[in-house]
């Protein structure tokens, strides 16, 4: 989105996830590494230590001037026809294109009939951030599952999720069927954010993005797909350049909490004044909307001139 927004503004982009807060850092390399290159190659091909030598910056600090294209983000097939000219701009890196494709080779091999489900579960349903897309009941996902198996006759699932009592569900159906899902799941997210649950392996964040990234490319090979519209899902979307060779897609897109809920509610006062509290990129605010209005303040304190500096303190 932001990429997409720099290149028509003639812009060069440079994404920068070593000054900004993010959960994937290795062990010890908090603000040291930028971590999008961990994953990815960088839209233009121009690295952040370039910008020693640039003289003229703009740093990017919220979404009011791209709404429309974060809008499309959320529809696939509108985000494909609109910004056809920007789908090649997000590549993996070298290191994560061989992690997922030497995954891939592992777990499917030559298998072709292979249904791919996305389902998500833990702190995203739990929390029901506001904004973010509204998650079908598992159940129902293993509903319709068992639908495509009897008119697919299907050999294999691949269940990308990272809820164990999910897996285990599909697990306790399908059996075998299930081809094994080895990234690290969480049983009991007890209300936190998964970033925020402490796991004792080295690199654990680095390697779970990893995990995660090699779950959505087997995703994206699929002949069959099911599941939410999630991040998870338009990445595969992205990495099948738009599931062109798959033979049945199916996502449930249901909405997103808290502004589906706010559309729905016919009640006049709470346009006029209310407050309640809504997440956003993890971080809490209280929201008071006025006569319609939205105003905006953090619960929680940010460090509000930390980027600012280090970019003016780039060596």
């Amino acid at each position: 989105m932001h990429s997409v927004y720099a290149i028509k503004q003639g812009y060069i982009p440079i994404v920068d996830l070593k000054h900004n807060n993010t959960q994937y850092f290795k062990d010890g390399r908090i603000y040291k590494d930028n971590v999008w290159e961990y994953f990815f190659e960088q839209p233009c091909g121009v690295s952040l230590s370039a910008l020693k030598t640039s003289e003229n910056i703009t740093v990017s600090r919220d979404k009011k001037d791209f709404d429309d294209i974060f809008n499309a983000l959320r529809d696939i097939k509108k985000f494909r026809t609109l910004y056809k000219d920007y789908l090649d701009i997000i590549k993996l890196n070298p290191e994560t294109k061989k992690y997922a494709e030497d995954n891939y080779r592992k777990i499917v091999g030559d298998e072709k009939e292979v249904l791919g489900i996305v389902c998500r579960g833990s702190d995203y349903v739990k929390l029901k951030l506001y904004g973010h897309n509204i998650q079908p009941d598992p159940k129902d996902v293993l509903k319709k599952a068992e639908e495509l198996f009897k008119k697919f006759n299907y050999k294999k699932i691949w269940l990308a999720t990272e809820d164990a009592n999910i897996y285990k569900m599909f697990k306790d159906k399908f059996g075998d069927i299930l081809l094994e899902n080895k990234q690290y799941m969480f049983s009991d997210t007890d209300d936190k954010f998964i970033a925020d649950i402490k796991v004792a392996r080295p690199n654990h964040a680095y390697t779970l993005a990893m995990e995660y990234l090699a779950s959505i490319y087997i995703i994206s090979k699929c002949k069959y797909i099911i599941g939410g519209v999630v991040t998870a899902t338009l990445g595969a979307w992205f990495l099948s350049e738009g599931f062109k060779d798959q033979h049945y897609v199916y996502l449930w897109d249901l909405g997103r909490y808290g502004i589906t809920e706010r559309v729905a509610c016919k009640n006049i006062f709470e346009k006029m004044l209310s407050v309640r509290n809504e997440y956003f990129e993890d971080k809490k605010y209280k929201v008071i909307t006025i006569l319609g209005k939205d105003f905006k303040s953090p619960i929680r304190k940010r460090v509000k001139n930390y980027i600012k500096s280090a970019y003016t303190n780039l060596p």
